[in-house]
């Protein structure tokens, strides 16, 4: 049968199988034994036409045989169609399977059709002897047809159905089979390409015969045995066997009764043009059992030898026992590599018009290139010269103005005379071939917001909603001052813009676009957002350059209507302290466009035994309304002393009054009361395009892993002078991040960090693995370690990872996406677990399997969640699920094993729409305690889950608290305290929220507003907590939440050198050194001091003795010289010896008490004893840092000593008598002036540059080069 016209549309995939004449194919079949062979079409598309699609009907496609006898180069046709077929809804899955093989039908010789009308009662035109050229599958059927003649001529006792399953299994398996319940159709060439001698010899029960030659081996193995009772069923002789691949040897067994063999052992020898024999493989022991025995062996490297002959597989049957042999089978096979490279063009060349590809080509029986482009479909390239063996060039000339302008990827391979494919390799080129232009492309996803960033599908009249995108130039030249607008009906705002101008937008960048509409009119509309509506640029494409899309604006209530929306609660201060009274202060919000008067709140809190007890009221007098945005106030309520305890306090709000409907008229919320306080925010400020992916905390200071231009950053995160956090190093950790990264602390205070990255194979491909290193707080990094198979990126991909640990034990867990599953391409998604004692010892790692077959894909989940307890190892995973209710879902699963053990058996199903969980595990009565808390729902309808269970999750149902719009959720852990944060959009836009975790009692308490912002990242480390948030408008900083909880202080008597040393910075041994250093330079100036002083004296003296020969004591003259002096003077006349003082009256200076801050507030804490190590530490650091300044600013400003010619050391100098000092009397010593000591320095070289340089900062381990930028390691 033939195949019906051509499709009614491009997308038309046919029938399936229930039409008309698919139902008389059907019967014809089943009832009458009539095998129907059907044409598939020649649409050249993905379309099974009735009757093709018919269950029981034989659909057949079309190959080509490239007009010779070699079945080794035939190819599909292009012009044939292909399935599956649609699916009719039934549960048999191979129905689908069309076509069922594929038949020759191209250039295919027969008679020449009559043409001409042929009128009613005349006789019709009749064929002439011509004959002609034709192809389709058509032509391709009749053959089949002749075929399956013969199979029932052959063997007239099998059915149809049966006669169908023979050329089905006799047919030539052409390629990779499709995902599909059979494991050997294709969608293309069916169940194979069609064999008329096969069939025949399976329909007749027998071996089908080979096709190849036997050739002649001399001279052939020999055994020692007798009996010809094994058979090598697998490879045929003259096989070729390539390099990389792995070769199946099989056979089978005739073994008579009276013999016994308990072995069948293999052996492969290489024999090279020389004579030389090379054992390649010695007697192996084949698997399987004896009937049916099979090996498996991997073609090596070291196998290929330029001057092999041929190479011989050799199979026996032996007996352990009597040590008897039976005789040899053998195989003659060769070895090849077969391989295709790429000399030019270049990676990246841009070109235009004809290009030429040029190479070498390295593999055996060369036939021809062919090449795709992109993912095209593949494409005859070149054909090349015979050659049995060896390497050769080749060329291609390729037209690009067949594809658009931009980045194109064209691949190519070799395929010889058997049909056996080369690895293809492939050349990313630049194709440029029209005039310069911009050309702009709506990228992701358009979204509209409402008044406080929720998204939103539908809003009332008067709403300003936000909406955004992204636009991308994809032309090949830069665009200045694009301008976008947004048309919709509704008002003009001139607070709310409708239109913007981008000022540049480079060719390949993107920038994103926010546009406002004041959405007035109610209705659904066509908003449309056009990109240079008025044509400026000669874009090519100016269809891409508007999106549209349908909204709808509702009326907005007319009476008052009060609700309590999210975010409706808030404290002051944000996280109120135990035993201090505090304010709750609730908003209440009009929807409506009327007025709400006379409204009373009214707030209670639950007392343990009492129940809900009143605090107070307040009376909000009105809330005006509007038919354009919603009016609101604010109730105020102070809640004592004696009710502010530490952890969470549970509250309720009552409203009554005008508008209040009965289920909108209660909120309720908890507080967190802690000890802890609010900094104030330290604004964090990143290169452009830099994006942060996590933040991890360490004893005094963090990591910020960030990512820049497709590369992997840490970022070292501390505390500055000033008390505020600040990023110093910035260390590069990969070159291609490939989108996966997971940090932890470790017990030794090292950050380990793990993370996937891209790397580049010599053939051309990127290849995936996970990296790891070690992170001290400097930024430093241990020697970094590749873990797993490095995996193509179209055949599997490694994500959602996530790692615990337990004492020196590190666990790193994952999910490990195999789309290639060992040639099947079955897609299976597993979760592995890699685990170390040792983490910095890159063989220490061992690898295994917990879970496989898990559904879920990278684009539909996120990273996993583990800890380690003592009982297991515990993990929260994803997995898309419809159990209950039939509708599938993301849902969130359970699973606990040891670590080191593959294949867990206990899962448990926990959520449902469920993303970013988060688990801590700790310990009570030495039983594993989970805290575990995740995201459910979607935009506005998100919540917080959170719970608290066992190691068999005995908890039915997890709490939840409403979170709309969040965007993330971290829970973290420093020792025994656990907190978490999460972001919501709420009434004052994006806010970051905090809660603690109550080891103690098991309870959850959330959460605070605490800063606004949505949430970045979050870190504990051993003082403070720090979180990472990042405003609506992008601009990120840094909050610290500090603990002011009182601790026992351990002190212990310091002795007199570890005083003097305390003020100094650096480690003890810095400490000594800077001391003794100081010590030194002292005691040198001090001796240079006295011995000046010495000759000095020594000069007045012989002056005074000169004088007193050659001056008469008569002819002296004293002249005093009175020297005015404003100040005031003081005489005491009391005391024995004269004494005049100076009396200047101080300088009043007038200083304005700035306020306290948070700062001020911990150093009078820390004054006063109220404070903790906590505190004391952190001041006691800022003293020192302070103290090292100013040690800094004293020893560069001390003036020089003067330059004078010193005696002699040993020379015997006179000194007069020193008069007699006066006592002390219990005074204290003026402080001595600071000597003028040398700054210590120690001398840098750089290995780079050879550059040489000066280093003052002796903490300092490494630095970098002032002339080359390079690392020098001190």
């Amino acid at each position: 049968f033939g195949s019906l016209s051509s499709p009614l549309n491009p997308g038309d995939e046919g029938d399936n199988g229930t039409g008309g004449e698919a139902r008389l194919i059907n019967n014809a079949t089943e009832n009458a034994d009539i095998v129907c062979v059907i044409a598939m079409g020649n649409d050249g598309t993905k379309r099974v036409p009735s009757p093709a699609s018919a269950d029981l009907g034989f659909a057949v496609s079309s190959a080509s045989d490239f007009g010779n006898t070699n079945r080794t180069n035939d190819g599909i046709s292009s012009f044939t169609n292909f399935g599956p077929r649609l699916d009719d809804g039934d549960d048999n899955e191979w129905d689908e399977l069309k076509p069922d093989i594929a038949s020759y039908g191209s250039n295919i010789i027969s008679a020449t059709a009559a043409t001409g009308t042929s009128f009613p009662g005349a006789p019709r035109p009749e064929a002439d002897t011509g004959y002609d050229e034709k192809d389709g599958t058509s032509m391709a059927t009749p053959i089949a047809s002749g075929i399956i003649a013969l199979v029932r001529e052959a063997a007239p006792n099998l059915n149809a159905f049966e006669v169908m399953d023979v050329i089905r299994n006799s047919s030539e398996i052409r390629d990779k089979p499709a995902n599909t319940v059979s494991d050997r159709w294709h969608e293309i060439w069916g169940f194979g390409l069609i064999d008329a001698s096969c069939a025949i010899d399976l329909a007749l029960d027998q071996p089908c015969t080979p096709l190849e030659d036997t050739g002649v081996v001399a001279p052939p193995p020999s055994g020692n045995g007798s009996g010809d009772y094994v058979t090598i069923n697998q490879p045929s002789n003259n096989t070729w066997w390539l390099e990389g691949n792995t070769a199946t040897i099989s056979g089978t067994t005739d073994i008579p009764s009276s013999e016994q063999f308990d072995q069948v052992q293999v052996r492969i020898a290489q024999f090279l043009e020389s004579g030389t024999e090379r054992e390649l493989k010695p007697w192996t022991i084949a698997g399987g059992d004896t009937e049916n025995w099979t090996l498996n062996v991997n073609v090596l490297e070291d196998w290929i030898q330029a001057d092999e002959d041929y190479v011989i597989v050799s199979v026996k049957l032996y007996d352990t026992v009597t040590e008897a042999e039976s005789n040899l089978d053998f195989r003659v096979i060769n070895l090849a590599r077969m391989k295709v490279t790429i000399a030019s063009p270049n990676v990246g060349q841009s070109v235009s018009g004809i290009v030429e590809f040029t190479g070498t080509v390295d593999g055996v029986q060369h036939d021809y290139m062919e090449y795709k482009v992109d993912n095209g479909e593949w494409e005859f390239a070149t054909e090349l010269p015979n050659l049995e063996v060896g390497s050769q060039d080749w060329s291609y000339n390729w037209d690009s103005t067949t594809v658009s302008d931009g980045s194109t990827r064209l691949s190519f391979r070799m395929v010889n005379e058997s049909g056996v494919k080369t690895d293809d390799i492939r050349r990313t080129i630049d194709v440029d071939n029209m005039p310069a232009a911009p050309d702009f492309v709506f990228t992701g996803v358009v979204e509209v917001l409402d008044e406080v960033g929720l998204p939103v599908q539908t809003a009332v009249a008067g709403s300003i909603l936000t909406v955004r995108f992204t636009i991308e130039n994809v032309g090949d030249l830069d665009a200045d001052d694009v301008y976008i607008k947004l048309e919709a009906p509704g008002d003009n705002s001139d607070v709310y813009p409708s239109d913007i101008t981008i000022s540049n937008l480079n060719d390949g960048d993107e920038a994103e676009g926010t546009l406002y509409w004041w959405a007035t009119e109610v209705g659904t509309h066509t908003v449309t957002i056009a990109v240079d509506p008025a044509r400026n640029y000669d874009d090519p494409n100016p269809e891409d350059n508007s999106y549209s899309f349908p909204f709808e604006v509702e009326e907005r209530p007319v009476e008052p209507t009060l609700r309590f929306m999210q975010g409706a609660y808030q404290t002051v201060p944000l996280i109120p302290n135990p035993g201090q009274q505090y304010t709750v202060i609730v908003r209440v919000d009009n929807l409506g466009q009327t007025d709400a008067t006379g409204l009373q709140l009214t707030l209670y809190t639950m007392l343990e035994g009492d129940g809900w007890t009143e605090i107070g009221q307040d009376i909000i007098t009105i809330i005006p309304g509007s038919d354009s945005s919603s009016g609101y106030d604010e109730g105020r309520f102070i809640v004592p002393e004696n009710y502010s305890t530490a952890g969470g306090t549970e509250f309720r709000v009552t409203m009554s009054g005008d508008g209040v409907e009965t289920e909108h008229s209660e909120l309720r919320f908890t507080v967190v009361v802690n000890e802890v306080g609010l900094d104030s925010p330290v604004r964090l400020n990143l290169l452009s395009g830099e994006q942060i992916i996590d933040f991890v905390g360490m004893e005094d200071s963090g990591l910020l892993f960030t990512t820049v231009d497709g590369e992997l950053h840490v970022r070292t995160v501390t505390e500055s002078s000033s008390g505020a956090w600040a990023t110093l190093a910035d260390v590069k950790l990969a070159d291609s991040w490939a989108g996966e990264l997971t940090a932890i602390l470790r017990d030794d205070g090292l950050v380990h960090a793990a993370w996937t990255e891209n790397v580049l194979s010599q053939q051309g491909y990127f290849l995936s693995h996970i990296a790891m290193t070690s992170i001290t707080s400097a930024g430093e990094t241990t020697e970094k370690q590749t873990h797993m198979t490095a995996l193509k990126l179209s055949e599997g991909r490694y994500w959602g990872l996530d790692m615990a640990k337990k004492g020196d034990r590190i666990v790193l867990a994952g999910y490990h996406r195999d789309i290639a599953t060992g040639g099947s391409y079955n897609d299976i998604t597993s979760i592995f677990v890699l685990m170390s004692d040792t983490p910095l010892i890159q063989s220490s790692w061992s690898s295994s399997y917990i879970l496989s077959n898990i559904d879920i894909k990278p684009s539909q989940g996120d990273s996993l969640a583990i800890d380690i307890g003592v009982e297991n190892m515990h993990i929260l995973y994803q997995e898309l699920r419809d159990d209950v209710t039939g509708i599938e879902r993301v849902g969130l699963m359970y699973a606990h094993g040891k670590e080191w053990l593959p294949s867990w058996s206990f899962q448990y199903s926990v959520g449902d729409y469920a993303s970013n969980a988060q688990l801590e595990v700790y310990q009570q009565n030495d039983r594993d305690v989970l805290a575990a808390t995740w995201v459910e729902g979607f935009g506005g309808e998100s919540k917080i889950a959170y719970v608290i269970t066992d190691n068999s999750w005995s908890e039915d149902e997890p709490d939840y608290a409403i979170a709309a719009g969040v965007t993330n959720l971290v829970m973290s852990s420093y020792g025994d305290e656990i907190s978490l944060i999460y972001d919501e959009i709420n009434v004052y836009g994006p806010m970051t929220r905090y809660g603690v975790l109550d080891t103690e009692s098991n309870q959850f308490a959330l959460s605070n507003l605490i800063t606004e912002g949505f949430t970045m990242g979050y870190a504990t480390t051993k003082e403070e907590s720090i979180t990472l948030v990042s405003s609506s408008s992008g601009t990120l900083s840094f909050k610290t939440i500090v603990s002011l909880e009182t601790e026992e202080l351990i002190t212990k008597e310091k002795t007199f050198l570890e005083t003097l040393l305390e003020p100094l910075p650096g480690d003890e041994t810095t400490k000594a050194l800077i001391f003794g250093v100081s010590l030194v330079i002292v005691s040198v100036i001090f001796l240079y001091l006295v011995v000046s002083l010495r000759r000095s004296n020594r000069e007045v003296e012989e002056e005074i003795l000169s004088a007193a020969m050659v001056v008469d004591e008569d002819d002296v003259e004293i002249m005093v010289e009175i020297e005015a002096d404003d100040a005031a003077v003081a005489i005491n006349m009391d005391a024995e010896e004269l004494v005049v003082q100076s009396i200047v009256a101080p300088k009043l200076v007038a200083v304005e008490e700035p306020v306290e801050t948070l700062e001020q507030s911990l150093a009078a804490k820390a004054e006063s004893g109220e404070g903790n190590s906590r505190l004391e530490r952190r001041m006691k650091r800022k003293q020192q840092r302070e103290l090292v300044e100013l040690t800094e600013q004293m020893i560069n400003n001390v003036p020089q000593l003067p330059n004078q010619d010193q005696p002699p050391i040993n020379a015997d100098i006179a000194l007069p008598d020193l008069p007699t000092l006066p006592p002390v009397d219990g005074a204290s010593l003026p402080p001595l002036p600071m000597p003028g000591m040398a700054v210590p320095q120690k001398e840098a070289n750089c290995l780079e540059c050879a550059a040489k340089f000066t280093i003052k900062d002796l903490r300092l381990t490494k630095v970098k080069c002032p002339v080359c930028d390079a690392v020098v390691q001190l």
